[in-house]
């Protein structure tokens, strides 16, 4: 889970700035929602000394059980697709540095600003997600 490590008067801070509630902090801080606002706040909260931290752990030798297509174009890869069994993708946008995690065309969940160090707990969240799929 990516999240953005703040002290709680940094948050108090952040909300009398922004003149929202609790929960709305707490929201944007925890990347549940992705609007110009909880933006703002991430911005804002980073420029406070906030942290951004992910608590998703890979676990060594980690291989993911998908299909990968890479997507070339000016010189360089422009996006990779993972497809994992049961309809969940990965996709990543190399000039927005976004990553989406999707199932069956729904998105799960989107990553900011995803560097090549966050891509091997992207994909893990993607396998763990495919892998739970399973159990129903």
């Amino acid at each position: 889970m990516k999240y953005i490590e703040l002290p709680k008067e940094q948050k108090g801070a952040l909300r009398r700035m922004f003149n929202v509630s609790t929960p709305t902090i707490w929201s944007a801080l925890n990347y549940v929602t992705h609007s110009d606002l909880a933006k703002r706040i991430r911005k804002a909260a980073i420029a406070k000394g906030g942290v951004v931290k992910n608590l998703i752990q890979t676990p060594e030798g980690f291989m993911p059980n998908c299909e990968t297509k890479y997507i070339h174009g000016e010189g360089t890869v422009l996006g990779i697709i993972q497809t994992f069994p049961n309809n969940v993708r990965v996709e990543f946008e190399n000039k927005k540095e976004i990553a989406t995690i999707s199932c069956d065309g729904e998105v799960i969940k989107v990553f900011e600003k995803v560097l090549l160090r966050d891509w091997t707990r992207i994909v893990y969240e993607a396998q763990s997600l495919s892998d739970s799929l399973n159990e129903e």
